[in-house]
């Protein structure tokens, strides 16, 4: 009579399999969570960068022209009551005494379809601020770096 041998996973095979998917699933969570974040720091970016140079266009053009009105948005050093202004100027990101605070405008979505910008996932409420003497822009929402920390400023968005 003979034993016939039996073929198959055992136990021990399948246990030292799951333990090494469970270790590749944590490395490529975190690995896409990365990827995301860094997707998310170069749209910003690029967002910001592209508001710069239209922000500077106008600029020279109004500067050339020496006509003011040639400056898009919303003066910032007219607008009251806006919570998001009050806390950026509340973090210090803006500062009411800063030399040039007088060229801040607020660009948002109305002004951003007048210059023929698109943003991607913009909403009706949202807004930039731009300065056209130091070219700087701020997003009011802020990116959350890896560090913990939240940039509102191109400046320093495109550092980190």
């Amino acid at each position: 009579m003979r034993i016939k041998s039996e073929k198959g996973i055992t136990l021990l095979v399948l246990v030292i399999v799951v333990v090494v998917l469970g270790i590749l699933a944590t490395i490529a969570v975190g690995e896409v969570g990365d990827l995301m974040n860094q997707v998310n720091k170069e749209t910003i970016s690029t967002d910001l960068l592209l508001i710069q140079a239209k922000a500077k266009v106008l600029n020279e053009k109004a500067t050339f022209n020496s006509d003011e009105s040639l400056l898009k948005g919303q003066k910032l050093d007219e607008i009251t009551g806006n919570q998001a202004v009050e806390e950026l100027i509340s973090k210090g990101v803006l500062n009411t005494s800063e030399e040039h605070y007088d060229k801040y405008y607020i660009w948002d979505k109305q002004t951003l379809d007048e210059l023929e910008l698109t943003i991607e996932n913009m909403e009706d409420n949202d807004f930039f601020i731009v300065n056209y003497e130091t070219e700087e822009v701020i997003y009011p929402k802020g990116y959350k770096h890896s560090d913990g920390n939240i940039y509102y400023k191109l400046s320093e968005i495109t550092e980190k």
